[in-house]
């Protein structure tokens, strides 16, 4: 992945958030700094323990707005209240940005960081910026909240919570809990697993073999180049095998785009499979679904309700299920009725 697809720009357009631009522009300006400790209105020392995720904190922040940069070592760093600007630094630190609209920006090493309630900003950028062979492998809580997380160069996990939240995997196998909530999530590189949890949520794996979970509400879920599983779950769910068009150019500038074999399962509701390029499995479930193989050879299989299988170009496999189905391009059924 090309340096460039980290900056503010990229991020604004990926997801076309109007506020992206500031958020993620005061986390490149963390870059600039060098100096260790507080800075805020306030700022005193306290005899009080503050605790991060289990940890007794090293450094701890003030009721008001912080700017608090870590050291070189292991730190547990604690905001406490107002909207705090945070950065780790090196070593393996832990995070927790507490109440407020917090910006989190974690470095080299295994980071665990926490924005807790409030609109937060998260992200391991300087490993985007910077890469190196020591790329941390962050965990990263969104807390409650419409929250941007963004992962980094390393096998990254992230919570996200209740809230509309948007976040996104980098390169490595990263997994992504979006939690209940509007979300949209993308995984980015190589091998992600992405649940979107409750809420009409939009989840995309790009390249890839991703595993992308819909789970209960309206979603829009999509793969990308390679194999993929997509599972839309309960509720009317829309899911095409190769990207919401195709796949977008950016999701393979500088290498050919291998077409996946994907399988997609629709689940209970009404739901409408896109297969796209590649030879897919497409299942639709319960409820009156419409099944599109389009290109190459598909198996289309209908489940319960009236569905509508449309197996496209190639050699196709449609198999109605229990009702009366409408089938085109159809091969002989095993299951079910269809009208031709």
């Amino acid at each position: 992945m090309p340096e460039t697809s980290a900056s503010a720009t990229t991020r604004t357009r990926l997801w076309n958030v109007s506020c992206d631009a500031l958020r993620i522009a005061a986390l490149f300006a963390l870059l600039a700094g060098s100096a260790i400790g507080i800075t805020g209105a306030g700022a005193q020392e306290t005899e009080e323990t503050h605790m991060c995720r289990g940890r007794v904190a090293t450094i701890v922040g003030t009721e008001g707005p912080d700017t608090i940069q870590g050291t070189q070592g292991d730190d547990v760093i604690v905001g406490l209240g107002g909207n705090d600007t945070i950065r780790g630094g090196d070593g393996d630190d832990v995070i927790c940005g507490g109440t407020g609209n917090d910006t989190i920006l974690t470095g080299d090493g295994d980071d665990v960081a926490d924005g807790g309630p409030g609109n937060d900003t998260m992200a391991a950028m300087i490993q985007i910026l910077y890469p190196s062979p020591d790329l941390g492998d962050d965990i990263l809580y969104g807390g409650e909240g419409d929250d941007q997380v963004f992962g980094a160069g390393g096998e990254d996990t992230i919570y996200l919570g209740p809230g509309n939240d948007v976040s996104s995997g980098e390169r490595n196998d990263d997994l992504i809990y979006g939690g209940p909530g509007n979300d949209q999530i993308s995984g980015v590189q190589d091998e992600d697993v992405i649940y979107g949890g409750p809420g009409h949520d939009i989840l995309r794996g790009r390249p890839g073999l991703d595993e992308v979970y819909g789970g209960p509400g309206d979603d829009m879920v999509s793969g990308g180049p390679e194999d993929d599983l997509l599972v839309g779950g309960p509720g009317n769910d829309i899911i095409t095998g190769d990207g919401i068009l195709r796949f977008a150019p950016e999701d393979c500038p500088y290498q050919s785009c291998t077409y996946g074999d994907d399988r997609m399962f629709g689940g209970p509701g009404y739901d409408l499979l896109l297969g796209q390029l590649g030879n897919d499995l497409l299942v639709g479930g319960p409820g009156s679904d419409v099944l599109r193989g389009e290109e190459d050879d598909d198996e289309l299989r209908g489940g319960g309700g009236r569905d509508v299988l449309d197996g496209g170009a190639g050699t196709n496999s449609n198999s109605g299920g229990p009702g009366i189905d409408l089938c085109r391009n159809p091969s002989p059924l095993p299951d079910g009725d269809c009208e031709r």
